[in-house]
């Protein structure tokens, strides 16, 4: 379960995310994050070390919510 700070409506979220097409939800979270890459890259950043940053903080707040 998401903690209430991932969950709270933010107004830069498409609508089609917020109306629970899981399909629709799933393409556009893959295109938020293949465009987040694509920055990264531009900017020289190692994708390697971001992605095991992020699922290590991923798997932290996970464990946290789950206290």
């Amino acid at each position: 379960m998401l903690s209430s700070k991932h969950t709270a409506i933010n107004p830069m979220i498409p609508a089609a995310l917020l109306a629970g097409s899981i399909p629709v939800m799933e393409e556009t979270v893959t295109d938020l994050i293949a465009d987040l890459l694509h920055w990264l890259t531009g900017h020289g950043s190692d994708l390697v070390t971001i992605l095991d940053h992020a699922q290590m903080h991923f798997e932290a707040e996970l464990g946290s919510e789950q206290l």
